[in-house]
């Protein structure tokens, strides 16, 4: 039987001290943990950085993408998330964000559509604490969102549910968003929050529907106990 790291250590403590005091052995076994969780929080983000490497491509083809005017968007409820989720996400990024280049890839000064196509009233929010996207991120994260939504609706919540959807994804050909030089990490952090951001959303939404029906069913006990 190989002996551990920490059993090692536990000897050591107890030959230089003649016994082991349960402080600092509880103390190098958080340390332990803590490292490991880290290597563990690295190796997770290359992998799921290697897979949206596969995802998403640096050239400029976007007939997988949707047609160049605006009749991708119909004004739907899903669009107005679309829009709504894009401005976030650009206000939450540019706020530390130093390539203007990339910037103005993703972010528009005015809107790109209609107003009934993002059905989002600006006025009624802080100024500045919504951008417009640009129609290149529009149709990007359309289609995240909908591979999104096909696969919350198929597979519902569950432990590989993220990967699922990146396989998905891996079906279309997105192009990269951001400069030439920095497309790739830009691409990967925005599409990671976008995603996780819409699961979020879905969670909350099963949450709140589970939560009526537990009050539908207690004031339905109520009710036979009469």
């Amino acid at each position: 039987m190989v002996p551990s790291p920490c059993s090692r250590s536990y000897r050591q403590w107890r030959k230089r001290d003649g016994g082991c005091k349960a402080g600092r052995l509880n103390s190098l076994i958080l340390l332990s943990s803590k490292d490991a969780h880290q290597e563990e929080k690295v190796r997770l983000h290359d992998i799921v950085e290697a897979k949206m490497m596969e995802i998403t491509t640096a050239s400029a083809d976007t007939s997988e993408q949707g047609p160049s005017d605006h009749a991708y968007f119909k004004g739907e409820v899903g669009d107005s998330v679309v829009y709504y989720l894009c401005g976030y996400v650009i206000h939450k990024f540019t706020k530390h964000a130093t390539c203007h280049l990339c910037i103005e890839d993703i972010s528009s000064a005015a809107p790109v559509l209609a107003s009934d196509s993002y059905l989002t009233d600006y006025r009624s929010f802080k100024q500045g604490s919504l951008k417009h996207p640009t129609q290149k991120m529009l149709t990007f994260f359309k289609i995240v969102s909908k591979v999104v939504s096909a696969c919350l609706d198929k597979e519902d919540l569950c432990g590989d549910i993220f990967w699922k959807v990146l396989e998905e994804l891996e079906k279309h050909h997105l192009s990269r968003l951001g400069c030439d030089q920095l497309n790739l990490a830009f691409t990967c952090q925005r599409l990671n929050f976008f995603i996780i951001t819409r699961m979020h959303f879905f969670s909350r939404d099963v949450n709140r529907r589970l939560g009526s029906s537990q009050k539908v069913a207690i004031a339905n006990k109520k009710v036979r106990l009469l």
